[in-house]
């Protein structure tokens, strides 16, 4: 998910999902991985996995990690 800061947009969350199979038709709840990773512009980075399968929840935190390709320009009109 990307948020406009100033004149840039940054990839502040990336939220991937697996699944059993690559069947079509699978939504979001079918998954049986989730990862939410949450990063700052400063570097700290946040990400939680949940395995469904195995039922676990595990977290972990990152410091001064590099985040320069993780900024976009603003798209034109249309783009």
């Amino acid at each position: 998910m990307f948020t406009r800061l100033g004149d840039r947009l940054f990839l502040g969350r990336v939220l991937p999902h697996t699944y059993p199979d690559e069947t079509r038709g699978s939504t979001p709840s079918d998954a049986v991985r989730v990862e939410d990773v949450r990063i700052r512009p400063d570097g700290y980075v946040k990400a939680v996995v949940t395995d469904h399968g195995k039922r676990e929840r595990t977290s972990t935190e990152y410091a001064d990690v590099p985040v320069d390709a993780d900024w976009e320009p603003v798209p034109g009109f249309g783009d």
